[in-house]
């Protein structure tokens, strides 16, 4: 115990010396080399050269905790600024009055693919989407970090997010802000895309035109986008096709048989893989239509996967 203190007492006191003895360790077995060598010079009477060890032992110590600190999530941003990005939010919600709707590869598709069918109609009730995916900026506000690949860029859509980051940030969010934001389910998402009751039956999320409403593989330049640079769709949503695929609620399931059909998300199935819809910027145009449908183990995170935010509408 008394040699323990001794060198504890000794780390304190001095400054860097720097004498290094092995490379490429964990700091924390490092750390204990020099200390063994360094009780073992004080017991050779080699003072000199245990100062130096002692000093190299402080230096990595420092150099540990300042690692460690960097790896733990920051603080979320002031006050101000977060109360600022939350009422933002909240403005940027926008509301999907509910109806009937044919989900699935309908007629408009000029591609189907197999777990598009049967079309099948849903009946969704009122409900809110964001109006942009989540940005970087509000993960950052929210979470004290951002995950994203394509950093700089604080109203580009955030990615590098898993279905299960998605679930931290909703319950920090709602924390925040006393609110029930989630995910949208795979039928409100699809609903929504399709323009809800304004829908004019357009392939893709607000146009015939895919240029005019996505970021994909053929204009986007091998990177995401800010929110909210393409046109809408017919509920004033923007980037519902292309930029980053998105997170929806509901298990997966190779197919529509058996699917709800009141735009609740299904909760039966393989639950360890999650709905993507929407499409993406490395993406061709035949994954970008509103009815298209992909999936995602629930722990990925990639460059091209995001989510937007949905909130239930109580009477």
């Amino acid at each position: 115990m008394k040699t323990i203190v001794t060198l504890a007492c000794l780390i304190l006191s001095f400054g860097y010396g720097g004498l290094a003895i092995s490379q490429g360790l964990p700091d924390d077995v490092s750390v204990d080399q020099y200390l063994l060598e360094a009780t073992k010079a004080i017991e050779n009477g080699d003072t000199q050269r245990a100062l130096k060890l002692l000093s190299t032992a402080r230096s990595k110590l420092k150099e540990s905790d300042r690692r460690q600190a960097a790896a733990q999530p920051q603080p979320a941003k002031d006050k101000a600024f977060l109360q600022k990005v939350l009422k933002n939010l909240k403005k940027q919600m926008v509301r999907a009055r509910g109806g009937t709707f044919r989900m699935g590869c309908t007629g408009e598709q000029r591609h189907c693919f197999t777990d598009e069918k049967p079309v099948h109609q849903v009946q969704v009730n009122d409900f809110e989407i964001g109006k942009y995916e989540v940005t970087q900026e509000l993960w950052e506000a929210v979470m004290g970090k951002n995950p994203s690949g394509f950093k700089n860029c604080a109203q580009c859509p955030v990615e590098r997010v898993s279905w299960n980051d998605v679930q931290t940030f909703l319950k920090k969010l709602n924390a925040l802000t006393g609110e029930q934001y989630r995910l949208p389910t795979e039928a409100e998402w699809e609903y929504a895309a399709r323009g809800g009751r304004k829908s004019k039956g357009y392939q893709y999320a607000g146009s015939q035109t895919l240029d005019a409403v996505a970021w994909y593989f053929d204009n986007s330049g091998d990177k995401t986008h800010p929110v909210g640079q393409k046109q809408p769709n017919e509920l004033g949503v923007y980037d519902m096709s292309g930029n980053v695929w998105e997170w929806v609620e509901d298990c997966w399931n190779k197919g529509y048989a058996g699917a709800p059909n009141d735009g609740s998300a299904w909760q039966s199935g393989d639950c360890s893989v999650r709905g993507l819809r929407g499409g993406s910027w490395f993406i061709g145009p035949e994954h970008l239509q509103s009815g298209h449908r992909d999936v995602g183990d629930v722990g990925n995170q990639v460059d091209y996967v995001g989510f937007r935010l949905a909130r239930t509408l109580t009477p």
